[in-house]
């Protein structure tokens, strides 16, 4: 069995499921049989449907440990009292999430052991109510955060 991981779509090669080699070069990923994604210079073709594993909204009232599921994803900070929201040393190079502060309480964008946080301000809180920041990981040990902080 072999695995293919394009982006975030990751597939694995079984008897239902394959990559082939279509006309004019272009790569065909078949799914079940009936599902399939074909890719080529230009165009991205997609039979059946389209659905992603992240949650793309994950509104949180308390602080909160960001998990490698949270990437791509909006985090709403909806308390009425200060929290943090924490990126642990697990999330990998190219992690990136937004943060907006929903609630009246500040929204604090905190480092776990090992991770260093870096901003053009040197401040990590999202200063206003539906203020929004963003988080990108640089590297193994370094991530970015800009926005309304």
């Amino acid at each position: 069995m072999s695995t293919l991981q394009v982006a975030n779509l990751w597939m694995e090669s079984t008897a239902n499921n394959r990559i082939q080699m279509g006309a004019s070069n272009n790569y065909v990923f078949v799914a079940g049989g009936a599902n399939t994604i074909a890719v080529n210079s230009s165009v991205i073709t997609v039979s059946g449907s389209v659905q992603s594993t992240n949650n793309l909204i994950n509104s949180q009232t308390a602080n909160y440990t960001v998990s490698n599921t949270d990437s791509g994803s909006l985090i709403l900070g909806t308390n009425a009292t200060s929290m943090t929201i924490t990126i642990p040393n697990t999330v990998p190079v190219g992690f990136r999430t937004i943060i907006t502060r929903m609630g009246v309480g500040n929204v604090v964008i905190g480092n776990a052991a090992g991770i260093t946080l870096g901003s053009r301000t040197g401040a990590y809180t999202v200063l206003t109510q539906y203020g929004t920041a963003s988080v990108f990981m640089a590297n193994t040990t370094f991530a970015v955060v800009e926005g309304n902080i």
